[in-house]
Parts: structure tokens; sequence; C-alpha cells
């Protein structure tokens, strides 16, 4: 541009030497295009100037737009991974909407059939309704009252016992009967050596031994319920049979402990002491059976005073009488076993050894 602008500063000066070359139409023309591309060679300069500008403050804005780029390079690369998830997730919702639509599917289905299940409902209350029967006035109170108490609960008690010495009474006759057993044979010898060296039978000699107590027994069993019934009012529904309940007992129980007597001596007593311990408990006289342990409830069912206090709770306040049967059978079998091992006790004491000889013989 400033070439140009000296190229035409020189042709000015020329035609101001040479005056005549004003008049040259191809000198103006010269003239003029030269003025021309200096106008136009200085506007270039000036935008060539300002591009350089520009370029200049593009070149220092580069490393800017560089860390830019880097930056929303990394965020493009976090997009794309977003993307992906966001793709995996939208696979999972379109799987979990294929599921929910089947379900959908099934719960239309199960609407369908309540609607038609809800209509035979309704059909069917329709038709019970119209089978009701119109009540009148009474008979709706009665309906009524019936609804507000459908069950009416009575209690009875088919055998009451009344006083509570009744309910008492055939626990405390059993145990003084077994007491009256283990007193005996401390006054009485279970075996008398007179018996034993007589020539009778076994079975002779034990019943000998025992009818005296079995005696003393009755007698005894007749003075306790007198006495009872006399000054307490026991009053039992059935008395002869209450006396003969007891006298078999006092029988069953004398007789097993003569035969405890008769094979362990001293400690036959001690035994038939423990046996009533175990039978204060397990015979059903203070609590009902089946309140108590497992130990007692399964020896209930074996001690023998279990079996005079079931009949004598028959006998005495009412009952089954087929608890009376069985526990007279059980007794009875007490007595006739107690009886028989007393036989076999006997002849094994009629065994005479010389350490039974008192004093011992001396040669």
């Amino acid at each position: 541009a400033r070439a140009d602008a000296a190229e035409i500063s020189l042709l000015r000066r020329l035609a101001d030497r040479h005056p005549a070359l004003r008049d040259d139409t191809l000198f103006r023309r010269l003239l003029i295009r030269a003025d021309e591309a200096g106008r136009r060679a200085e506007a270039l300069h000036t935008r060539v100037a300002g591009i350089a500008a520009d370029a200049r403050r593009l070149q220092e804005r580069v490393p800017a737009l560089r860390d830019r780029l880097r930056t929303a390079a990394a965020q493009l690369t976090r997009l794309d991974q977003g993307a992906r998830q966001v793709a995996l997730g939208a696979a999972q919702v379109d799987q979990g909407t294929g599921q929910a639509l089947t379900g959908a599917r099934k719960l239309d289905q199960g609407t369908m059939q309540l609607v038609q299940g809800s209509a035979r409902l309704s059909s069917g209350l329709a038709e019970m309704y119209g089978q009701i029967p119109r009540l009148s006035g009474p008979e709706r109170t009665r309906a009524a009252e019936t609804l507000a108490r459908p069950v009416e609960v009575r209690t009875s008690n088919a055998h009451p016992a009344g006083e509570y010495g009744r309910g008492m009474a055939p626990f405390f006759f059993s145990i003084a009967l077994w007491v009256f057993g283990i007193v005996a044979f401390l006054l009485l010898r279970p075996l008398p050596g007179r018996l034993l060296a007589s020539r009778a039978g076994a079975s002779t000699v034990a019943l000998a031994s025992w009818l005296p107590v079995l005696a003393l027994g009755a007698c005894g069993a007749v003075v306790l319920f007198a006495v009872v019934s006399l000054t307490l009012g026991l009053r039992p529904l059935h008395v002869v049979g209450t006396v003969v309940v007891m006298v078999l007992g006092v029988a069953s129980f004398s007789a097993v402990v003569h035969l405890l007597r008769a094979a362990l001596g001293a400690a036959g007593d001690a035994l038939a002491l423990v046996l009533l311990m175990i039978q204060l408990v397990s015979c059903g006289g203070l609590y009902p059976v089946e309140t108590l342990p497992l130990p007692f409830r399964v020896v209930h069912h074996v001690v023998p005073m279990t079996y005079l206090v079931e009949p004598l709770r028959v006998t005495i306040s009412g009952g089954d009488p087929w608890h009376l049967w069985r526990s007279v059978g059980v007794l009875l079998a007490y007595l006739v076993a107690a009886l028989a091992l007393l036989v076999v006790v006997v002849r094994a004491h009629r065994t005479w050894t010389m350490g039974r000889l008192r004093p011992s013989l001396e040669l």
C-alpha cells in the first residue's frame, strides 16, 4: 500500500514537471486508476491489519479453547457412558414393562372373574333374601334374642360332694387303713414260730397268721366309718357299699404289708412307710391326677391306694359304677397276689438253717 502511494506521488510530480501531461487522456486515466488502486490498497491494508489483529487474538485464545475442547471431550465420554447406562436401564424398564403388562392382563382376567363372582353372589343373595320369611313383632324379638345369645351355658354337677370333707374322706380313710397294716405288724409277729413249726400246710400258716390282722382291720374300718358318720355327718349314698369297700381295702393293704414284713423283716416296715409317702402324692386323693408330674401320673395307676380312693368316692358321693367295680377287681388282685406270695415266703421260712436256730447248738 505504501509502495502504491509512492508511485502515485511520483506520477503527480511528473505531471507538475510536465504540465502537458495533464491534458493527456491516457495519463489522466492512469492517474485515476492509480488513485483507485491506492485507495483499494489502503482499504486492503486496513482489512489485512484487522485480520492480523483477529488472528493474534485467536492465537491468544487457542490454549483456552483447547482446554475447553478437552473438557468437552471428557464430558462427552462421560455422557457416552451415561447414555450406555441409560440404554441398559431402558432395556430393563422395557423388560419390566413387559412383565407388568403380563401381570396387568392376569389382573384384568382376575377382575373379570371377580366381577362374575360378584354378580353370582348378588343374584344368590337376592334369591336368599326372597326366601327369608317375614316375621311378626314377637318372632323378631325371639330371633334377636337367639342371635344375641346363640349359646346358653349351663353347669350341673352329676354327683355333688357337698361339704369339703366328703371329697377328702376317701383319701384319709385310705391313709388310716394303710397305717393300720403297718402298726398291726409292729404289735403282732408276722409269722409266729409255733405255726411255722407245726405240720400245717404253708397256705394254712399264711392265712392263720393274716386272719387275726384282717379281723382287727375290719373292726377298725367299721369303727372308723361309724365315728365319721355319726360325729362328723358323712352320710354316704351307699352305706353298706362304703363299709364293704373299706374292709376290702384294709384286707388288701394288710396283706401287702404282711408280705413285706414277712419277707424283709424290719426293712419291710421301712419300705411300707416309703410306699405310704409315695401314695400320698400319687393316689389322686388331694389333687387331680392330670395336675401331677409325669412320674406320679405313672405311679398313680400302680399303687393300691388309688383303687381304694376311687371306689370310696363312688359309694360316698356317687359316680360311674364302672370305676367302682374296676377298683374292687384291682384290690382283689392285690389281695390274692399278696397272699400267694406270702405262702411262698412261709415255705421259705419253714426251711430251717443253723443260722436261724436260737440259741446256737454246741457239741
